[in-house]
């Protein structure tokens, strides 16, 4: 019994060798990838992402960077040149293209990343980091939450590598997922005043004391009411973009009149200058909105709006 024992614990840890070797080959390949040196934050100038019928394509302009001519969110920028600083010490993880369907590195189901300088073609890979990448009827996980890995290899070439990825986005190209989606940030007990300017009326909330908010229209002042004044306030804190649109449709919008403009004043002393929001209604409620000091606009959702563009009526306090 105890013979027949070994004989099978002998049988799994062979099959498990074979299986090793099957993957990984010394005599042919090196344990780390041999990555190219120009690719760092200072030399690459552009990187494009297209994978699963979408691209994106960031531009270095300056010392900024940009996606169909909105900023870049700098926590994804950030974490892209982290994991671009791991492929000098990526691991081998496979030479067998059989289980590039696995990883997520084939063309069918992977990411093309391209890193350009100057117009020239500095590194170009195929990423496997997602959790979804189907071929056909065959689904594949290449990203999990347990491994964290993401798998990558150069088109050319079965050896497949991969580098330590907290999430599952690196390398993504969804454009919206790259874009900064701040309209504004101002502290709300920073701000002085708000004027609203409707077609065909305007009026401001003020803060004329500690708790005390008054709307005015310039003719009749007003006791706000204290909870929709504070609660009108901290949506200005950090207000953003629900939604994102083409370049040709931001180039038709900034050269319109805006439907309502906002105009929010800061406090002496603050170190914060004047914001001016300008809203067009697109269709059913929906606004794109567009910070004055900025050449291009977000959208809103009709919900959203209905809380900020509001009318007088709206802030009186009226008696219980």
């Amino acid at each position: 019994m105890i013979k027949r024992y070994a004989l099978i614990i002998f049988a799994i840890v062979l099959v498990s060798i074979l299986g090793f070797l099957s993957t990984y080959d010394p005599q042919d390949s090196t344990n780390l990838f041999n990555s190219n040196s120009e690719i760092n934050s200072e030399s690459i100038d552009k990187i494009s992402f297209s994978g699963f019928s979408t691209e994106a394509v960031l531009h270095k302009k300056g010392e900024s960077w940009t996606i169909n001519s909105y900023p870049v969110y700098e926590p994804m920028l950030k974490s892209l040149w982290d994991s671009v600083e791991l492929f000098n010490s990526a691991n081998l993880n496979s030479i067998n293209p059989t289980n590039h369907p696995q990883m997520g590195v084939t063309e069918q189901n992977g990411t093309v990343v391209k890193f350009f300088s100057k117009d020239t073609l500095v590194e170009e890979l195929i990423v496997g980091d997602t959790k979804y990448a189907p071929i056909g009827e065959n689904i594949y996980a290449p990203y999990s939450d347990r491994v964290k890995r993401c798998y990558f290899r150069r088109p050319n070439d079965d050896n497949v590598f991969s580098i330590y990825c907290p999430t599952s986005d690196r390398f993504t190209s969804d454009v919206g997922s790259w874009i900064d989606p701040t309209i504004c940030t101002v502290p709300s007990d920073q701000i002085s005043s708000i004027t609203i300017m409707h077609p065909d009326n305007t009026f401001s909330l003020i803060e004329v004391g500690q708790s005390q908010y008054q709307v005015t229209d310039g003719s009749q002042t007003f006791e706000a009411n204290l909870a929709l004044a504070i609660n009108y306030q901290f949506i200005f804190q950090n207000f953003l973009a629900e939604g994102f649109i083409s370049e040709s449709e931001i180039s038709g919008v900034i050269t319109k009149d805006p439907n309502v403009v906002i105009r929010i004043d800061t406090k002496s002393g603050s170190g914060i200058l004047p914001i001016i929001l300008l809203f067009y209604e697109y269709v059913d409620g929906i606004y794109y909105v567009r910070n004055s000091v900025h050449d291009y606009a977000f959208a809103i959702s009709s919900q959203t709006a209905s809380q900020i563009l509001l009318q007088i009526e709206d802030f009186k306090n009226k008696p219980e």
